[in-house]
């Protein structure tokens, strides 16, 4: 069994999911999809500070983790793994504002500038509405 085929995520020894050709098209297991999917984690039930070992939470709030010794925002490998590869310029958006809930039906791909206008109405909003 080639090591190139197993799921990514430290400690898990499972297969990926292959296509049709036999090539990997995912960086995990079923396992660790469908937990993607179902929870917006890699992680079941984990509590945040749990993650320790494979990846952390900075204190800006987004949920880190370790992938082939390289740090990837959790948020961003979800956008990836479903939708393809974010375009230049873009940014993934948490459209609910919680920076630990990755599911894919809570974020969004827009452009930087866009990106930017939203959090800035949101800032003077909030500000206007205390």
């Amino acid at each position: 069994m080639k090591s190139a085929n197993l799921c990514r995520i430290p400690g898990c020894s499972k297969l990926r999911k292959l296509n049709s050709s036999g090539i990997s098209s995912r960086r995990w297991c079923a396992m660790h999809l469908s937990r993607l999917y179902q929870n917006g984690s890699l992680f079941a039930n984990v509590k945040p500070k749990q993650v320790d070992g494979v990846g952390y939470i900075r204190p800006d709030g987004y949920k880190v983790i370790s992938i082939d010794y390289k740090n990837c925002f959790e948020h961003r490998l979800v956008w990836e793994n479903v939708n393809g590869l974010i375009p230049k310029g873009h940014q993934v958006h948490h459209i609910n504002g919680n920076r630990l809930d990755n599911r894919i039906k809570n974020l969004r791909c827009m452009p930087k500038s866009e990106h930017i206008k939203l959090h800035r109405y949101q800032e003077q909003h909030a500000a206007q509405s205390t």
